[in-house]
């Protein structure tokens, strides 16, 4: 009796992906020996694609002639976590204002912290001044996909108004929505 190699996969790659994984390495499993032989097993399907888990499989020969054998194996799909990060920062120089209509340019940082790639990345910023919110850099191979490895980052600007004069201050605050595969991602702000 031979077992298959424990497995540990990525999440999110399909289920039908998985699926196939799964039967496949099922499949590596082999015995041989005995009399009138009954090879079996307990699998209970291959674990979700993204939400994760590990199915343990036992397997099982029978045999009229010989001792009962078993081994058992485990595969395992790693579970989907989505998150990132923002981070806005002044890039204006002096960072200060004393006019209406002084311009305040800053940068936005986005940073794929979990392990998964995410998609429909947008940045915004009801502050921001329109059409300001640019992106600069990061998408390493230019699929439009914050992938794990990767950080982007944008440009954005802001009019100094009256009202901001007033209070002394300005204060706003940048949101990047995206979508993983599969699953729900909380839209990051600073």
């Amino acid at each position: 009796l031979s077992c298959p190699v424990n497995v540990i996969e990525t999440p999110c790659q399909g289920q039908a992906v998985i699926d196939a994984k799964f039967a496949a390495w099922l499949a590596t499993a082999n015995a041989s020996g005995g009399c009138n032989s009954l090879f079996t097993n307990d699998n209970t399907g291959a674990p979700d694609h993204c939400l994760g888990g590990t199915t343990t499989v036992t397997f099982t020969l029978t045999s009229s002639c010989e001792a009962t054998q078993t081994c058992t194996a485990s595969f395992t799909v790693t579970a989907g976590v989505p998150s990132w990060t923002l981070i806005k920062s002044s890039t204006t120089i002096p960072n200060n204002y004393d006019a209406v209509g002084d311009l305040l340019n800053y940068s936005i940082q986005v940073e794929n912290t979990g392990n998964l790639s995410i998609s429909n990345v947008v940045v915004t910023d009801p502050q921001a001044n329109p059409g300001s919110i640019l992106y600069a850099s990061g998408d390493i191979n230019s699929n439009s996909i914050l992938e794990q490895t990767e950080t982007w980052f944008y440009t954005a600007a802001h009019t100094v108004t009256q009202s901001n004069l007033d209070a002394g201050s300005f204060t706003n605050t940048a949101t990047v929505t995206g979508v993983p595969p599969g699953l729900i991602l909380i839209p990051a702000s600073d």
